[in-house]
């Protein structure tokens, strides 16, 4: 895993726990998948990375 992607999954992770991803009362799809959206990101971060 590159550095990049290693950083982004701490920091995505921090959040979640922290419960940065959830907001009471407000039912949305982007907020629900928001946590998904950028695990998958560092995970195309890394594949892309020694193309680079």
């Amino acid at each position: 895993m590159s550095g990049r992607g290693a950083v982004v999954l701490v920091v995505a992770d921090n959040a979640y726990r922290k419960g940065l991803f959830e907001l009471t009362g407000i039912t949305s799809p982007i907020i629900n998948n928001l946590y998904s959206s950028i695990v998958i990101m560092a995970i195309i971060i890394t594949l892309t990375t020694p193309i680079i």
